[in-house]
């Protein structure tokens, strides 16, 4: 059966969220080996997208060397699809152990099919 227009135009459930665990070999943070990212909608995954663009159409660089820490903000929640972390807490996580936050990005990466091809492609645009 392939999938129809209804199908795909219907409002969703609720948040769809990917738990996680971290590997035996990176630190779990104040003993929690668990944690949850968001499966972006395509609205949230445009403004993620957007927001490394400046209002001239320019990349903004400085954004974009913030993009683990951005991607950690735009998805890292709780099991029920609660964001956790907000846009003030970029230069927060930009101190914190770089493979805790960078694996949290990676899983949500994963999660939301961003491939390293296409965060360059963010990075730049």
């Amino acid at each position: 059966m392939a999938i129809s227009r209804d199908m795909l135009l219907q409002t969703p459930k609720g948040p769809v969220v990917k738990k996680a665990t971290f590997p035996e070999d990176y630190p779990a943070p104040f003993g929690c080996e668990d944690f949850h990212v968001l499966v972006m909608s395509a609205g949230q995954k445009s403004r993620f997208e957007g927001q490394f663009v400046r209002g001239n159409g320019k990349p903004d660089q400085r954004k974009a060397l913030q993009m683990r820490e951005r991607l950690a903000v735009a998805t890292f929640c709780d099991e029920s699809g609660e964001l956790l972390l907000r846009e003030a807490d970029v230069a927060s996580l930009a101190q914190q152990d770089g493979r805790i936050v960078g694996y949290i990005a990676e899983t949500a990466a994963t999660a939301n099919k961003i491939d390293e091809v296409e965060l360059e492609s963010i990075a730049k645009n």
